[in-house]
Protein backbone atom coordinates (compact mmCIF):
# COMPACT_ATOMS: atom_id res chain seq x y z
CA UNK A 1 0.00 0.00 0.00
CA UNK A 2 1.69 3.69 -1.10
CA UNK A 3 0.57 6.34 0.93
CA UNK A 4 0.62 9.49 -0.85
CA UNK A 5 0.89 13.11 0.79
CA UNK A 6 -2.43 15.62 -0.50
CA UNK A 7 -1.60 17.56 -3.81
CA UNK A 8 0.51 19.85 -1.66
CA UNK A 9 1.08 20.60 2.20
CA UNK A 10 3.03 23.74 3.39
CA UNK A 11 4.66 23.44 6.99
CA UNK A 12 6.87 26.28 8.44
CA UNK A 13 8.49 25.95 11.96
CA UNK A 14 6.72 24.89 14.70
CA UNK A 15 4.24 27.77 16.41
CA UNK A 16 6.07 27.40 19.64
CA UNK A 17 9.26 27.73 18.42
CA UNK A 18 8.20 30.78 16.51
CA UNK A 19 6.50 32.61 19.25
CA UNK A 20 9.25 31.48 21.40
CA UNK A 21 12.19 33.07 18.83
CA UNK A 22 9.93 36.23 18.03
CA UNK A 23 9.91 37.26 21.40
CA UNK A 24 13.53 35.88 22.55
CA UNK A 25 15.69 37.17 20.35
CA UNK A 26 14.80 40.94 19.72
CA UNK A 27 15.48 41.02 23.52
CA UNK A 28 18.89 40.11 22.74
CA UNK A 29 19.04 41.85 20.01
CA UNK A 30 18.45 44.79 21.92
CA UNK A 31 21.11 43.96 24.68
CA UNK A 32 23.68 43.61 22.04
CA UNK A 33 23.30 46.71 20.67
CA UNK A 34 23.33 48.29 23.97
CA UNK A 35 26.29 46.36 25.08
CA UNK A 36 28.16 47.45 21.61
CA UNK A 37 27.21 51.52 22.37
CA UNK A 38 28.18 50.96 25.86
CA UNK A 39 31.95 49.68 24.83
CA UNK A 40 31.92 53.20 23.02
CA UNK A 41 30.24 55.80 25.69
CA UNK A 42 30.78 54.42 29.15
CA UNK A 43 34.30 54.55 30.27
CA UNK A 44 33.99 51.52 32.44
CA UNK A 45 33.82 49.86 28.94
CA UNK A 46 36.75 50.61 27.61
CA UNK A 47 39.53 48.28 27.59
CA UNK A 48 39.42 44.52 27.34
CA UNK A 49 35.84 44.11 27.74
CA UNK A 50 34.81 46.51 25.20
CA UNK A 51 37.06 46.03 22.42
CA UNK A 52 35.17 42.30 23.42
CA UNK A 53 31.75 43.64 22.92
CA UNK A 54 33.42 45.70 19.67
CA UNK A 55 33.70 42.59 17.66
CA UNK A 56 31.28 40.06 19.33
CA UNK A 57 28.16 42.34 19.35
CA UNK A 58 27.95 43.37 15.48
CA UNK A 59 27.92 39.49 14.52
CA UNK A 60 25.59 38.73 16.84
CA UNK A 61 23.28 41.04 15.86
CA UNK A 62 23.32 40.16 12.39
CA UNK A 63 22.75 36.04 13.13
CA UNK A 64 20.29 36.87 15.28
CA UNK A 65 18.25 38.94 12.46
CA UNK A 66 19.14 36.33 10.10
CA UNK A 67 17.52 33.86 12.20
CA UNK A 68 13.93 35.89 13.01
CA UNK A 69 13.92 36.28 8.97
CA UNK A 70 14.37 32.84 8.46
CA UNK A 71 11.88 31.78 10.68
CA UNK A 72 9.26 33.84 9.36
CA UNK A 73 10.18 32.79 5.69
CA UNK A 74 11.38 28.86 6.17
CA UNK A 75 8.96 26.41 4.19
CA UNK A 76 8.87 22.76 3.62
CA UNK A 77 6.01 22.43 0.74
CA UNK A 78 5.67 18.84 -0.51
CA UNK A 79 3.62 17.93 -3.38
CA UNK A 80 3.27 15.25 -5.70
CA UNK A 81 5.98 15.60 -7.43
CA UNK A 82 8.73 16.90 -5.24
CA UNK A 83 9.76 18.45 -1.67
CA UNK A 84 10.69 21.94 -1.66
CA UNK A 85 13.16 23.67 1.41
CA UNK A 86 12.63 27.56 0.85
CA UNK A 87 14.74 29.39 3.34
CA UNK A 88 16.34 32.76 3.93
CA UNK A 89 18.88 32.53 1.38
CA UNK A 90 18.09 29.31 -0.30
CA UNK A 91 15.26 27.48 -2.08
CA UNK A 92 16.33 23.80 -2.54
CA UNK A 93 13.57 21.06 -4.37
CA UNK A 94 14.22 17.70 -4.56
CA UNK A 95 12.06 15.55 -7.17
CA UNK A 96 10.83 12.10 -5.59
CA UNK A 97 12.58 10.30 -8.71
CA UNK A 98 15.90 11.34 -7.35
CA UNK A 99 15.72 9.55 -4.03
CA UNK A 100 17.71 6.72 -3.61
CA UNK A 101 16.87 7.02 0.27
CA UNK A 102 16.84 8.08 3.85
CA UNK A 103 18.32 8.20 7.46
CA UNK A 104 16.46 9.77 10.51
CA UNK A 105 19.38 11.26 13.22
CA UNK A 106 18.25 12.49 16.22
CA UNK A 107 15.16 14.41 15.06
CA UNK A 108 16.38 15.02 11.30
CA UNK A 109 15.41 13.44 8.52
CA UNK A 110 18.34 12.79 5.66
CA UNK A 111 17.23 12.17 1.97
CA UNK A 112 20.11 10.51 -0.30
CA UNK A 113 19.85 11.69 -4.01
CA UNK A 114 20.68 9.25 -7.30
CA UNK A 115 22.29 12.62 -8.73
CA UNK A 116 25.68 12.09 -10.73
CA UNK A 117 26.90 15.38 -10.00
CA UNK A 118 26.84 15.47 -6.21
CA UNK A 119 27.62 12.38 -4.52
CA UNK A 120 25.56 12.66 -1.81
CA UNK A 121 23.11 15.41 -1.47
CA UNK A 122 21.71 15.62 1.73
CA UNK A 123 18.55 17.32 2.36
CA UNK A 124 17.10 18.15 5.98
CA UNK A 125 13.90 18.66 7.52
CA UNK A 126 13.62 18.87 11.03
CA UNK A 127 11.30 17.98 13.13
CA UNK A 128 10.15 21.13 14.91
CA UNK A 129 7.90 21.63 11.74
CA UNK A 130 4.46 21.80 12.06
CA UNK A 131 1.60 22.26 9.16
CA UNK A 132 -0.28 25.95 10.00
CA UNK A 133 -3.60 24.69 8.28
CA UNK A 134 -3.96 22.08 11.17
Amino acid sequence: MTIHPPPSSEYKIAKGWAIFIYVFIPGLIALFIWLFIQSFINPEFKGGIGWFFMAVAPPMIIGMAIGIKDTYVRQLIINNHSITSIGAFSQRELQFHEIKGFMVRSGTCLWNTDSKHRFFRAFRVSTIVSNPAL
